[in-house]
């Protein structure tokens, strides 16, 4: 499907065209997945050719210093197929993302806290693990969030890099298809974390539809980032926005390339809370318009869908009583068509972990998020109908209203350091997870 881009953390468009008519027809569910000895935090999620998905985070140890990084593999109607865990040291690790890769298999993007460098490692279609390799930008602290598979079979990885010296600024790293680094960059005069605190980074890359090239979105000070890499690393292309009135962008999260310029959603602070922009920009990089979403929602996920609109997910933050899973989507020309809040029980700072957003092969939607069964923190996934529906019910949310953006001059400046990439033996464990139907 020409004009389809992978935005954030899902891969659609040829996925979701490959085998779209295989799965003959769209189901609904909610569906806990716990176990007495884990904290479930997901943070990403595709679905297979087989109709079946995968979901990755990390599982906390109560009582513990340590977290692992898991795959859970859940069928058609969310029920669990399996799940493996993986480790590297006795420490704080977890699974960012995840992206097929060939044959049934998956690359996973991890974090490991005790070294403060990223990994990936991949695994076959059962969730054995096959083989990881790290990565190190000297001293500096290196904290990948999003990655994507190049045209030539590579990955891109986006992220984050901190030291005392210059502080926080995103990092785009590229390694062929084996896993060797081409070149790594880091893109000055960023904050290293989102207002409210969140341990999600706020960054996402996305090729260009011409393949000459790579979007990356950002933060730099308060400011919104959108800038252009070529296939080389070099700076092409740089815009920053900024809010009026003194408010602030927490994390930009998508870029939906058009031939006539594009969109891009942001998440902003606006009067105490969080609420979703879309920017509609022209083919030079100028402000269109701007509305925000009316209703309250941390925003934390962004995706293109199959029509050529786009869909964006997370939850209410601050407002009383009307704490939930959020969903709204999008036409082509980034009108709001509907949006719904599905009611569930949300850890505090819902991004913290993220809500995950997928659009699957139906036409509907997968989201996945860290909820409270009790006390303790639980994987709560939901598959929502095309028009946003539910067998356990969706309550609707309003429409739209103008924000004025400005745009501004801020220059990114281009640093690139050596990066190596030792092998790293992650350790597996297959676990058995509970699950429990939340809509009976």
């Amino acid at each position: 499907m020409p004009g389809i881009e992978r935005i954030g953390k899902s891969v659609i468009g040829g996925l979701v065209a490959g085998f779209l008519a295989a799965v003959p027809a769209a189901q609904t569910f909610a569906v806990d997945h716990d176990r007495p000895d884990r904290e479930y935090f997901p943070r990403d999620q595709l679905q297979r050719a087989d109709g079946s998905y995968l979901v990755c985070g990390d599982a906390y140890i109560p009582g513990t210093q340590q977290s692992r990084p898991y795959v859970m593999r859940l069928d058609a109607s969310g029920a669990l197929l399996s799940q493996n865990e993986y480790a590297l040291l006795p420490t704080f690790h977890r699974a960012e993302a995840l992206i097929p890769w060939t044959a049934g298999r998956s690359i996973v993007l991890a974090d490991v806290y005790g070294l403060q460098k990223p990994a990936l490692f991949a695994v076959d279609a059962d969730g054995s693990f096959l083989a990881g390799r790290g990565y190190a930008a000297g001293a500096a602290e290196l904290t990948m969030e999003d990655f994507i598979r190049t045209r030539t079979g590579g990955f891109l990885l986006v992220g984050r890099t901190f030291t005392p010296a210059t502080g926080g600024d995103v990092a785009v790293l590229e390694l062929d298809a084996f896993g060797n680094p081409q070149w790594y960059r880091e893109l000055t005069g960023s904050i290293p974390y989102p207002l409210f605190g969140a341990d999600d980074l706020g960054t996402a890359v996305v090729e260009a539809r011409s393949g000459d090239g790579y979007w990356v979105l950002g933060t730099l000070e308060s400011d919104a980032l959108l800038a252009k890499l070529d296939l080389d690393g070099d700076l092409v292309f740089q815009r920053t926005f900024s809010l009026a009135g003194g408010f602030l962008f927490e994390r930009s999260l998508a870029w939906l390339e058009t031939a006539g310029g594009g969109v891009l959603v942001a998440s902003a602070n606006l009067s105490n809370d969080l609420f979703p922009l879309v920017l509609r920009l022209d083919a030079a990089g100028d402000l269109v318009s701007t509305t925000v979403a009316s209703f309250p929602m941390s925003a934390t996920s962004a995706v293109v869908t199959a029509d050529g609109g786009f869909a964006i997910a997370g939850a209410s933050l601050i407002v009383p009583g009307a704490q939930g899973l959020r969903l709204a989507k999008y036409d082509a020309q980034a009108n709001l068509s509907w949006a719904f809040q599905y009611d569930v029980q949300l850890t505090f700072a819902t991004v913290n972990p993220p809500a995950n957003l997928t659009q699957t092969a139906d036409g509907g939607f997968l989201l996945s998020v860290a909820a409270l069964s009790g006390i303790e923190p639980v994987q709560h996934t939901i598959k929502v109908a095309a028009d946003g529906t539910t067998s356990c019910g969706a309550t609707p949310l309003a429409g739209p209203f103008v924000f004025e953006v400005e745009p501004t001059a801020r220059e990114v400046s281009v640093a690139t350091r050596e990066v190596l990439a030792p092998l790293l033996p992650f350790g597996q464990t297959p676990t058995t997870v509970d699950g429990s139907d939340v809509c009976d």
